[in-house]
């Protein structure tokens, strides 16, 4: 399963997504031990009015743990109420590469990543990777 990279390798800057077109934040944090972390994520419209947030903890695991499953989380939200034209912001650009190319990722993450792939592949998904402040 291989997604294709709708961003290509330009300059990105913060995106205020199209008309019709949802853009989702999220983070996720994590200490250097992997002992505690939590995630993050706002969801705003094309005129940037917040329609949705969401911060949990998280336990024990890898250090991008929280960015894969904050990912998951919003992914989570997106199929439940059947979503679509979503542009998803991270700063983590290792779990937007595992999304493009699955076939890479750690077991231990496999099935978060595997199941985001799959409900991107059914609807209409940009990920950008943008760096950290």
């Amino acid at each position: 399963m291989r997604l294709t990279d709708l961003a290509g390798s330009m300059e990105l800057t913060p995106v205020v997504p199209a008309v019709g077109w949802l853009k989702f934040n999220v983070d996720g944090d994590a200490r250097g031990d992997g002992l505690l972390g939590g995630i993050g994520g706002i969801l705003k419209n094309e005129f940037g009015v917040s329609l949705l947030s969401f911060s949990s903890r998280v336990g024990v695991g890898p250090p991008v743990l929280p960015e894969v499953l904050a990912i998951f989380n919003l992914f989570l939200k997106f199929e439940f109420y059947g979503m679509y034209n979503l542009v998803m912001e991270s700063d983590c650009k290792v779990a937007i590469d595992w999304i493009h190319e699955p076939s890479n990722v750690p077991s231990c993450l496999k099935i978060w990543i595997y199941k985001i792939a799959e409900v991107a592949l059914l609807n209409r998904f940009l990920f950008l990777h943008m760096e950290a402040d």
